[in-house]
């Protein structure tokens, strides 16, 4: 009976991993994290390993286990001396549910008014404010700044971070 195995990779080859495991009839699983980067002012999506280093193999123990272990990129299939450790196949499936094409994207909390924010980049990169409201795009928002007085700024809402909730009183 086929079960899910974790498998661990050479560094940035689960890809490789994963697709000479399919050639060999062996399912494989790779979790990828849609991320950003901030590239001149704009942010570009990248996406790389969930976990790196790791993607999921479902294999018979032992008839298959040398071919996926001894597969080209793999380092070890994680487990014991007595042999790999299965996955639940609940936790695949709660992975591959919340994904789109094997690919995770981690949404920003919905910032509400009062929400202490960080900004991430730009001219105001470090500086702490108080989300207020999305603008009608709700790609900005408008924070208010105290520094050495009160202002009011828009900013792409994909430069906050919130950081947790004033208490007022």
């Amino acid at each position: 009976m086929r079960k899910w195995y974790v498998i661990y990779t050479k560094p940035q080859k689960e890809q490789f991993v994963s697709s000479l495991l399919e050639r060999a009839r062996i399912e494989s699983f790779w979790p990828k994290l849609m991320t950003y980067k901030f590239v001149n002012s704009h942010r570009e999506p990248v996406i790389k390993s969930l976990f790196p280093s790791y993607l999921f193999s479902r294999f018979s123990y032992p008839e298959e286990y040398d071919l996926v272990r001894w597969t080209w990129g793999v380092k070890k299939v994680v487990g014991t001396a007595e042999g790999p450790i299965p996955v639940p196949g609940e936790v695949i499936d709660f992975i591959k549910e919340n994904s789109r094409d094997g690919v995770v994207e981690i949404r920003p909390k919905n910032l509400v008014k009062g929400d202490l924010v960080r900004i991430l980049h730009g001219p105001f990169k470090g500086l702490v404010g108080i989300f207020e409201r999305h603008m009608n795009d709700r790609e900005r928002a408008m924070v208010l700044l105290q520094a050495l007085h009160e202002i009011r700024m828009e900013i792409k809402t994909y430069y906050l971070e919130p950081i947790g909730c004033p208490s007022f009183g």
